[in-house]
Order: structure tokens, then C-alpha cells, then sequence
């Protein structure tokens, strides 16, 4: 493509050093614009404050909340959008210096500098302007070598000189040549030596006056309609205006000197008062005394918008009209018109304030019987109400989606937004189309064809994520494929898909993936009325609330599926079961049986992880990460529906204890300050660097960063999560005060202080750089033991609180804010207070009940769930029993033991969550397990929590099934 290279149908050009304005007017870097057929509608969207922009009708605009909202649902009357026009100038240079522009353009071997006219000896030789390093030349001319006209050296950035220039932006043009071969037309071509400006006579003798002033000549001729034409022999002047200046000679593409925020205000207003006599018109009311207007019609939409930035700049606001014209045909100076492009306007009412200001300059406001508009227009700086919302045909072929490093930027001055978790609907409803795939699968049609899919992308996708990936909403998002289907052939599908998820060795070193599926025990309310994909990628014609029963079915089904087991009976560790719990759940029968089932699975073999969602559409993934959705277009576009955990680096909480000092609270704070710092610049370095990687085809993490088939990155780096993670919270106060979390209430509220203190921080991050900062629970397998071995070598007082016996190297921190594993406490009163960290540890937490052997019964679990629900902020809650596995029988005995109790042999293994998922004891480091050793120690029975009528209940409900395998 001669745009750029091709990718999923669009066509992307990266780009290097380039920046443009983003919210409150900060520059941000320009990465990639991509161009696509223009084949969507296309709306004009105006805001009160005069601002307007013509973009597609799914583009993501930004609202009064910073937050995205599509074009499409924009309402007229009620939805803000974020408009910001510039006010200042960043220079205030009432000259330019074309020797240094001409040399910095590379032809200082061309142009010549006039010595003679600075005043000094006439037989004084002219030399290149490249030679010109040590002389002045204030009042020199510059020419090319071989031509008579000249130019000044230094251009004066004054009223008279802005006025000629905004003119020449108006009614000029630079000559061309008609291209034709055997009569057929075919285009223009730029000769560069001539530039013309036709208009009145009034306007002629002041731009010959001006130019006479400059020293450059010109011609004249009369034009039949009665308008001069200005010509202007002067190929240096032509290139002036189009290598310095900018400017272009179509009109569709005409602008503002490229850097006119640099230059002086008297050149500003001499330039508007030029564009006025040129384009402008000037209207009025004879009734009404007070509604002078003036009004500037182009085609350019670069041009209105700038005109009304410098309007702005100039003290006073103007209104960008209605896009208009496109095909009409109008009478212009004795000419019929045709107008194959839209039209433009920016229009103002002329104040007394206005008309000070540029009468003296613009020749039409100096010949109208002056009627002063009452008041100047509101100035909007912020969020400005969407007034009109319409459709619009463009004439171009193309459109143009901005990608920019903040993900925001500011265009015709109103914001808008760039064109790890997974979602099956992007699978569903664009196949498999990978780079590094070369044979391309069209949507499936059918649910084991998804599983397929599924299995392939989630490999793939493996090779750039160090953690877990996640799928959402997984028996919602089934369920239109599951139409019509009987039972046994959901289960079928169930056995398949988790057989498949839990087989896939394709991660580092053969391990298996580390997956999690999100399922529902209804279909969440947010996605009851989001338009249902079905077999072959299509729209069913139904919402997901349609399909509630056939998700519940398959819920069901793969419920069975993780209470079976494997071959013989074993837990299947990946992919692990998040169950969704909302209020719905427990007021909604269907739901709440699916509930008592799940409460069933965790009393034999502790598989589920209750997610309790709070008023939030969540996802979760990983041992215990979870991010809130709160994009609209996302959620009814769940195709897009995917999150990122880009990184999480953990603050070593009793290292900022040590430095601080032993009773030192007051010191702790700026202690943990300076290592979120560094955190925070780790983030910000790795995110330059991962960009790096991803800008480009070839590069190692193209297939992330590339537009993907919905149009959006696969993986937005400023929408991504920046994870900061805790750990050793409780050894951090200990050390401080002498006394662990479930001590001292006192204590406890210090951890309070304490986390609260890093959350604020985080969204000080957040605001300062924009970007999703947020604390999370670090899992810290290894961690826990690594920074201990550090702390042990670089701080000897560290012994006195670490935990595990240190002379076996058993040595480790409490994990995050978790009260020691050997507490003396109950499995309630440790919910109800770990769980008042949740609220503020937004990235992910997790409530274990390392119950050991213990097989609690399926009610009091159920009562333990709807207790945390109703009486607790817990984000989620996990049952994690222990199991020995016999390498000879095969059979699974509960509890960790020497040998089998099937069959004696002492050939065993024992498995048990390490942190969020299942794995072998045998592969643990020494620290885990002298962690495991003191939960031995920590009291987690629900014995308290029976419910002596239902003891029972909940089992004959739900007949133990047979073991099965695939078919």
C-alpha cells in the first residue's frame, strides 16, 4: 500500500517523533494512523461552545467523566463532551529569520544574500546564505542565484504583513499546470515560481502597498468580473509560503502558517482581519440593533478549526456551522460554483471589544454601518453539551483512525479517544486471522469448532504473557451455539472444552497454560440486552438474556465437569472455575441451585473460587487479579472485552519498616513512598520499551500491538493495568510496633493506615499519568522467600519477624495483607477483617480456608459464601482443601499422608493450593512449605458455620455422577 503497510484490511502507517495536543492541551506522541475504507456512517457531532467533528458512527468519543462513549449513543441535549481550544501563544516572535529557515530546509547552496542592501559597500560581493555566519543582515534581501526578485532576509511578523498572508490564505493560490494526455484530463502539477491573489480593488491596492513595503515586486491584471489579480514573480516568495509557512495551494487543504502559535499577536489579528476580507461576510438584523456577525465559509476543516483556536488566542470566542454545500452550485464574483467538497463555517458576533480590535485592519468591517453584538459567547473550557448530532456524506474514500501514546487526543478541540483478559466474542466473531498463522479460520459454526479456536488462540497467546489468561463470561458467551442441543451433548461440549484448556502443555517448558474461566450462574444484567453472536460470527438477531437458559445448562454442565475430575477422579488445577456472585444469585432460584451445586464441588474437592461481584462488571484471571470493566462500548461490544495485568512490582512493606526505623511510624510513609516511585518508574520504563516492540511489523510483539480486527489495539498500553503489589504487611507492623495484624486492633488499623496510604498514592498515579494504577495482592510463589533471603542478609534484625523456621531456610513473608497463616484466630473473624482491605486492593484479593482434611459440608460452606456476601466487601473466597494423590492406584485420599490409604504403597504425592491454584507439595520451595506447615497451625474449620437441617440437603440434591472421560 502506498500508505502504509496492509493488516487485517486496514492499512497502517507507523510514525516516529510526532506529537499533537491531547487533554488540557499537554502534547502527546503520535504513533500510528491507520486508514480504511470510508463505508460506515459518518456523523457530524456540534457542542454548544461551538466546536464540531465528523467521525464514524462507532468511534469512542470522551465524555464530561473522562469516560469513552460511542458517537453512535451520543444524546443531543444531555451527553458532554470534553472541548479545549488553546488560549495562549507559545512565542510571541515578531520576526522570521529566512536565512536560518532557508538553511535548516537545506538550500543554502541556492539562495543568495544581497549584502548591498544592508547598507554596505555596493561593489560588496553577495555570498551564499550558508556563508552568512558572521555578518548581519537585518535589512538585507535574499534571492535565488540567477533571478531579480528578492525577498526581505529578516520577514517582519507585523498587522500589515499577517493581513497580506491571512489574504493570500483566502483568495490566493500558487500557479499550476494542467495535465492532459489526448485531451483527457489529468491533474495538476505545482510550478513553484508564481503566486497570485485575486480580489477587489480595495483589497488589491492595500496588498500592492504592503508588498511595495516588502520589496517585492509584482504584476496586475484586471479580470473581467471586475476583481485584480495580484501575480507575484517570485519563486523564493512561493517557497516561503510553502516550505516556512506551510501552507498549501488546494483549497480543501488550506491552513494557518504551520507554526502561528509562535508568532505575535499583531501578526494574529492582522492575519484573521486578511482571512475576513478575503472569505468572510458580514451580517446583520436591521431590526435588531445589536447582531453585527461575521462569517467565514471554506473547505477546509483544518482551516475553521484553527480559525477558531485563533479566535481564542485573540480574547474571544467564535461557532464552527454546520458542515454544508457538498454539490451545490452557487454565483460567486459572476462565476457559477460548484462545490464538490463540504463546506466549512466559523462565525462570530462583533462586539465593541472585537471591532476595536480589527477594524483598524479588515477593509469589510470598516465599510459596514457598525451595529455592536450584545455580548461575546460563553467561553467553554471543559465540558460543553452536545447540541446536534447528524448524519453526513464525506466525499473523500477513506477515513483515518489516531493512535496516540495517551490514548486521547484533542481534534477540531473536542477530545476523542484512539481508534489481560480474553473474550471469546472476538474469537466468536472474527475467527482465527493471527500473524504468525498462516492458514486463517474463518468464525465457527459450531461449539466444538470455538473450543478449537479457543485452544489455538490461548496458546498462542501464551507466548507473550508471564501470567495467567482469563476468559469471560465462557457459558454466556457459548450458549447461542448450544441451541437445540440435549443434555448429554452440552456435557459433551463441557468435557471437551475443559479437557482441551487443561491439556494444552504449551506454556514455558511444556508446563500447562495457567487458564481461568469466568462463569455465571445467570446472565449478568449489563449483557442481557447486548445483541447475541452466534454460529459463523453473525448476530443472532437476540440478546444474551435470551440465551439465559441454555448458559445456566452449560454452567451446569461444566460444573460437572470440574466436580468429576479427570480420569481418575483428580482436580483438575487449570482451567480453575471463577464463579460470578451477584445479588441476582441468591434472589434468582435458578441461580442460587447453581450456587448450592458449586458449594457442593468446593465441600469434595474445593475447585471453585467465589468472585463476588459488587455493582461492577468484573473479570478475573491469574491467583487472584481482577480488573472492573467501565467502558460502555465495551460491554455492549464484548468483543472488545479484554483486560491486561501489563506488570506488577511488589513493595517489600518490612523493608520500608527497617529503613524506617523500629517505632517509627511516621517515617514508615516516605519510606513506601520512594519504592512506589520506583515501582511506578519501572512501570514506566518497561511500557516505553514493550511500545518499542510493539510498533512495528517484524517486531517481537507486533501481534499485541497491531490494530486488531475490531479495530482496536489486541492490547491498549494505556488502558492496561499497572499492578503494584504488597507483600509482608504484617511483618511491616510487627517490626514497627512489636505486634502482629490479629494482635491489636490498634495494629490492625495501622495496616489500615497503611494501605490506605499506598491507594491514594496509586491514583495520584493515576492522575499525574494517566494510566490504571493499582494495588493488588501479590501471589509471590517466590517472592515471599526471595526478598526475605534478602532482608535476612542486608538487615539482621529482620529474623526477629520473619516468618518459618530460618535455620531449616523456611524463612517468608505473610503474603500481602493476609494475616499470618499460624493465627490463632477463626476462618469468620479473618474474613471480616482481611476483607476490609478489598475495597481499596482494586487489582485483586483472595480469602482462603486452608481447611487441611476437613471436608465441611456443602451448607455450611453455602452459609460461609452468603454470610461473606451479606455481612463483608470480600472480593473473593476460596475453599482449599489438601489431597494425597497415589502414583499406584491412583486413587485420592483427602488430607496429606505418608501412604496410600487404598492400597499402602508410599509412592504419593500431596497437592494443595500453593497460593490461587493447585499444585503438587513436592514442587514447593522451602518457604511454602514451612508456610504450609503453619496453617496446620491457623484455625480455618467452618465447623461453626453447619446448618444442622441442611446438613445434608444440598447432597441429595445433587446425586454424585459417575466418573467419566471424553468420548
Amino acid at each position: 500500500s502506498p500508505f502504509g503497510y496492509e493488516e487485517n484490511g486496514f492499512e497502517i502507517k507507523p510514525l516516529k517523533d510526532f506529537y499533537i495536543r491531547d487533554y488540557n492541551n499537554r502534547w502527546t506522541k503520535l504513533l500510528r494512523v491507520v486508514r480504511h475504507k470510508a463505508n460506515k456512517k459518518m456523523l457530524f457531532i456540534k457542542t454548544e461552545d461551538g466546536s464540531g467533528i465528523v467521525v464514524t458512527e462507532d468511534h469512542p468519543m470522551i465524555d464530561e467523566n473522562l469516560d469513552q462513549i460511542v458517537a453512535g449513543e451520543i444524546v443531543p441535549g444531555e451527553t458532554k463532551l470534553i472541548t479545549c481550544y488553546p488560549s495562549n501563544i507559545l512565542s510571541n516572535s515578531d520576526q522570521i529569520d529566512l536565512v536560518a529557515e532557508f538553511k535548516r530546509k537545506g538550500q543554502a547552496d541556492a539562495i543568495f544574500l544581497n549584502r548591498a542592501s544592508q547598507g554596505e559597500n555596493s561593489e560588496a560581493r553577495d555570498i551564499k546564505i550558508k556563508e552568512a555566519n558572521n555578518c548581519t543582515y537585518d535589512e538585507s534581501t535574499i534571492y535565488i542565484n540567477g533571478s531579480k526578485n528578492r525577498i526581505p532576509a529578516i520577514f517582519p511578523l507585523d498587522e500589515e504583513t499577517g493581513w497580506l498572508i491571512g489574504l493570500f490564505i483566502a483568495e490566493g493560490n500558487f500557479t499550476t499546470v494542467t495535465r492532459r494526455k489526448n485531451g483527457e484530463y489529468l491533474g495538476k502539477d505545482y510550478l513553484g515560481c508564481e503566486t497570485t491573489i485575486t480580489c477587489g480593488e480595495e483589497e488589491a491596492n492595500k496588498a500592492k502597498a504592503i508588498l511595495k513595503r516588502l520589496k517585492i515586486e509584482f504584476g496586475e491584471d484586471k479580470k473581467d468580473n471586475g476583481c485584480t489579480g495580484i501575480r507575484i514573480y517570485n519563486k523564493l516568495f512561493a517557497d516561503f509560503l510553502r516550505e516556512i509557512f506551510c501552507i498549501q495551494h488546494l483549497s480543501r487543504l488550506k491552513c494557518l502558517p504551520q507554526y502561528y502559535r509562535h508568532y505575535s499577536k499583531r501578526f494574529l489579528k492582522g492575519m484573521l482581519a486578511g482571512i475576513i476580507d478575503g472569505d468572510g461576510s458580514i451580517t446583520g438584523n436591521e431590526k435588531e440593533q445589536a447582531n453585527t456577525r461575521i462569517n467565514i465559509r471554506v473547505s477546509s476543516k483544518t482551516l475553521v478549526t484553527q480559525i477558531k483556536h485563533l479566535t481564542s488566542v485573540l480574547g474571544f470566542d467564535s461557532l464552527l456551522r454546520n458542515v454544508e454545500g457538498m454539490g451545490s452550485e452557487r454565483v460567486y464574483r459572476g462565476r457559477v460554483i460548484k462545490q464538490n467538497y463540504p463546506l466549512y463555517g466559523v462565525s462570530f458576533g462583533v462586539t465593541q471589544e472585537v471591532y476595536d480590535l480589527l477594524s483598524p485592519l479588515s477593509i469589510k468591517l470598516q465599510s459596514i454601518d457598525f451595529k455592536p453584538a450584545r455580548k461575546s459567547l460563553r467561553s467553554f473550557q471543559g465540558a460543553s453539551r452536545v447540541t446536534n448530532v447528524v448524519e453526513v456524506k464525506i466525499k473523500d474514500e477513506y477515513v483515518y483512525d489516531v493512535t496516540t501514546e495517551s490514548g486521547t487526543f484533542l481534534c477540531s478541540g473536542i477530545l476523542t479517544h484512539n481508534c489481560s483478559s480474553h473474550s471469546l466474542e472476538y474469537i466468536k466473531k472474527y475467527g482465527l486471522h493471527m500473524e504468525k498463522l498462516e492458514i486463517i479460520s474463518s468464525p465457527a459454526k459450531h461449539a466444538r469448532t470455538l473450543t478449537g479456536h479457543l485452544n489455538t488462540f490461548l496458546a498462542s497467546m501464551q507466548a507473550y504473557y508471564a501470567g495467567a489468561l482469563g476468559v469471560g463470561y465462557i457459558n454466556v458467551f457459548y450458549a447461542p451455539y448450544l441451541v437445540g442441543m440435549n443434555p448429554d451433548d452440552i456435557k459433551q461440549e463441557a468435557q471437551y472444552l475443559i479437557f482441551s484448556l487443561s491439556q494444552s502443555a504449551f506454556s514455558r517448558g511444556g508446563q500447562v497454560l495457567f487458564l481461568d474461566a469466568n462463569v455465571h450462574t445467570g446472565v449478568p444484567s449489563y449483557l442481557k440486552d447486548v445483541p447475541a453472536i452466534g454460529p459463523g460470527g453473525k448476530y443472532t438477531g437476540k440478546t444474551y438474556g435470551d440465551y439465559e437458559e441454555e448458559a445456566q445448562v452449560f454452567a451446569k454442565a461444566l460444573m460437572d465437569v470440574w466436580r468429576e475430575g479427570d480420569s481418575f477422579g483428580h482436580v483438575f488445577a487449570f482451567p480453575k472455575m471463577d464463579l460470578h456472585v451477584n445479588a441476582d444469585t441468591f434472589s434468582d432460584p435458578k441461580q442460587y441451585e447453581l450456587l448450592e451445586y458449586a458449594c457442593l464441588i468446593a465441600s469434595e474437592n474445593g475447585v471453585p473460587y467465589f468472585v463476588f461481584d459488587r455493582d461492577d462488571v468484573t473479570l478475573s484471571a491469574c491467583c487472584r487479579l481482577r480488573t472492573t470493566i467501565s467502558d460502555d462500548y465495551v460491554i455492549k461490544h464484548p468483543e472488545s472485552m479484554r483486560f491486561c495485568g501489563f506488570q506488577n512490582v511488589t513493595i517489600n512493606l518490612p523493608q520500608a519498616a527497617y529503613r524506617a526505623g523500629r517505632g517509627r511510624i511516621e517515617k514508615l510513609f516516605p519510606e513506601i513512598e520512594k519504592a512506589m516511585d520506583l515501582a511506578m518508574e519501572a512501570h514506566l520504563q518497561k511500557k516505553r520499551f514493550i511500545g518499542e516492540l510493539m510498533k512495528e511489523k517484524g517486531l517481537p510483539l507486533w501481534e499485541l500491538g497491531k490494530i486488531a480486527q475490531d479495530g482496536r489495539a489486541y492490547v491498549d498500553l494505556e488502558k492496561v493495568t499497572y499492578i503494584i503489589g504488597i507483600i509482608g504487611l504484617n511483618e511491616c507492623v510487627q517490626y514497627l510496633t512489636g505486634k502482629e495484624l490479629h494482635e491489636d486492633e490498634d495494629i490492625y488499623k495501622l495496616g489500615l493506615k497503611i494501605m490506605s496510604f499506598m491507594y491514594l498514592k496509586a491514583k495520584e498515579y493515576e492522575k499525574k499519568y494517566r494510566l490504571r494504577v493499582a494495588l493488588e495482592e501479590s501471589p509471590a510463589e517466590s517472592a515471599a522467600r526471595r526478598l526475605a533471603k534478602v532482608d535476612l542478609r542486608e538487615y539482621p534484625e529482620a529474623k526477629e519477624v520473619i516468618k518459618g523456621n530460618v535455620e531449616k531456610e523456611e524463612f517468608y513473608y505473610t503474603n500481602s495483607i493476609h494475616f499470618s497463616a499460624s493465627a490463632p484466630i477463626n476462618l469468620v473473624d479473618r474474613i471480616v477483617k482481611q476483607s476490609k482491605f478489598h475495597t481499596i486492593i482494586e487489582s485483586g484479593a483472595i480469602l482462603h480456608a486452608f481447611i487441611g482434611e476437613e471436608k465441611p459440608s456443602p451448607a455450611s460452606i453455602m452459609n460461609l459464601v452468603k454470610k461473606t456476601w451479606e455481612t463483608t466487601k470480600a472480593a473473593q473466597l476460596t475453599i482449599s482443601p489438601e489431597f494425597t494423590v497415589c502414583c499406584k492406584c491412583n486413587r485420592l485420599t483427602r488430607g496429606l499422608k505418608e501412604k496410600c490409604s487404598h492400597c499402602g504403597s508410599t509412592e504419593v504425592y500431596g497437592i494443595t493450593r500453593i497460593v490461587g491454584y493447585f499444585s503438587r507439595v513436592s514442587n514447593w520451595n522451602k518457604s511454602k512449605l514451612g508456610e504450609l506447615s503453619d496453617r496446620h497451625k491457623g484455625n480455618y474449620s467452618l465447623g461453626g458455620l453447619e446448618i444442622e437441617s441442611k446438613g445434608d440437603e444440598i447432597k441429595e440434591r445433587y446425586s454424585s455422577a459417575p466418573v467419566s472421560t471424553p468420548r
